[in-house]
């Protein structure tokens, strides 16, 4: 642009083209100067925004734009000045009007969620609206401008009804390039409500489930604003919703928690690292009237347009933590209790076995003694007698050793016969002093055995 200013000789494309065409040294025409010009101002500031102006990066390259656009409808027009050497200038070339567009649409590309890019790419009917006619008016209208032009140069009709062709033919190629979008248009609102009835539905099954539910159903924006909260919840926290909708959820809790739950939900929105979610833990949680309650949290989280939110479920285990301390409390006692018997029975049988010492001391030293066979005989089944309750005095204390221990019975082979026989051995001073009889079948007991603790 310097050089066909000042007419200034840089020898800017002298290095690969030594031909210099027309009265200027420079061989890049003014149109593609230009454009260079606006394309390097758009990258300059592709991302920078002002308030006023927006993208002026995204400005410059939409002008850039028409400088090769003018150069090829100037060429399929046949337009002297722009398709030609005319007046001492240099058109731009069809190769460098075709990159000088390739570039363009490629920088505008770069950014697209941002400035004009972001109504052009978006899924909305807009969006969609431009992606379908701007390409197809752009193409569809040079063509009908290049048929007018070639119909009047074969003399097929004159200026005026060349004209009149050319609106009547513009305002059909509207009229189909309207109709095929509002076409499509129609059915994407169709798309779109029956995508909003499903979704107002899931949301009133959602609200039925969560109104009906005794739980707490509340849901947590990212930056811990609560956004939903459920009668269960109300009746739970005391809270009303106009009151609590839009209230940190950190109201809910007791304060030693809160630092715990800012720094969780840091961690989670910058690493992704969950602790609590998808699983139940129980914490304590606070009403509105500073009273606190064990509560059981399940807690889950999903993402939306609008970012990630988070839902909790909240059940008051109030009643099952009374239970749980009540059982704890009756096998604390039951534990007292147990120790108390035992305590008890040492005692009882300390007490009995002093005395019943004392009788087999004296029947052991009679056992000395010159006795009769008959005396013998009873004096033999005193001692019997006494170990015998010797041996039930310790099996007592075993019983509660068992109690106070809470362990099994040490389950073995007992022999019936055996057994049977110590059974009647020790009934029959009773028995013979009452004139009863003890008789039993020896062989059948023989050899039979039962699991019994001894």
């Amino acid at each position: 642009l310097g050089e066909y200013a000042f007419g200034w000789n840089l020898g800017i494309d002298q290095t690969l083209l030594t031909q210099n065409a027309g009265p200027f040294p420079g061989r890049m025409a003014v149109p593609t100067a230009v454009t260079f010009v606006l394309v390097g101002l758009g990258l300059a500031g592709l991302d920078v925004e002002t308030r006023r102006v927006g993208r002026p990066g995204q400005i410059a390259l939409l002008l850039a734009l028409l400088f090769p656009i003018l150069s090829l409808l100037g060429r399929l027009y046949g337009v002297p000045t722009l398709s030609s050497l005319a007046a001492g200038t240099v058109v731009m070339a069809l190769h460098t009007s075709i990159t000088l567009i390739v570039l363009c649409v490629g920088a505008l590309a770069a950014r697209p969620s941002v400035g004009a890019m972001r109504i052009i790419t978006s899924d909305g009917p807009a969006g969609l609206l431009l992606r379908r006619l701007l390409p197809t008016a752009i193409v569809m209208m040079a063509a009908a401008g290049w048929l007018r032009l070639e119909g009047q140069r074969l003399g097929l009709y004159g200026t005026e009804l060349g004209a009149t062709l050319l609106v009547i033919l513009t305002v059909v190629l509207l009229t189909v390039l309207v109709w095929r979008s509002a076409r499509s248009l129609h059915a994407a609102d169709l798309e779109r409500r029956a995508a909003e009835e499903l979704r107002r539905a899931d949301e009133e099954r959602f609200q039925a489930v969560a109104e009906n539910t005794p739980d707490a159903i509340v849901t947590v924006s990212s930056d811990s604003i609560i956004t939903y909260f459920n009668r269960g919840a109300e009746a739970m926290f005391g809270y009303g919703i106009a009151e609590i909708v839009g209230q940190p959820v950190t109201t809910l809790m007791p304060e030693r928690y809160h630092r715990l739950h800012e720094e969780g939900m840091a961690r989670y929105l910058a690493t992704g690292e969950a602790r609590v979610l998808g699983g139940t833990v129980e914490l304590e949680g606070r009403r509105r009237d500073g009273s606190e309650f064990p509560l059981e949290l399940s807690l889950s989280s999903w993402s939306t347009g609008e970012g990630i939110s988070f839902i909790a479920s909240i059940r008051d285990i109030t009643a099952r933590k009374e239970a749980e301390e009540a059982i704890h409390r009756s096998r604390e006692e039951a534990e007292r209790a147990n120790q108390a018997k035992s305590e008890f029975l040492s005692r009882m049988s300390h007490e009995l076995r002093t005395p019943l010492n004392a009788i087999l001391g004296f029947g052991q030293l009679m056992e000395m003694d010159d006795l009769g066979p008959e005396h013998r005989e009873s004096l033999t089944q005193i001692l019997k007698a006494g170990r015998h309750l010797v041996d039930l005095i310790e099996e007592v204390l075993d019983i509660s050793r068992v109690e106070a221990a809470r362990l099994s019975l040490s389950l073995e082979p007992v022999a019936i016969d055996e057994t049977v026989r110590e059974s009647l051995e020790l009934l029959a001073p009773s028995a013979k002093h009452r004139s009863v009889g003890l008789t039993w079948d020896s062989e059948a007991a023989s050899g039979r055995y039962v699991m019994a603790d001894r």
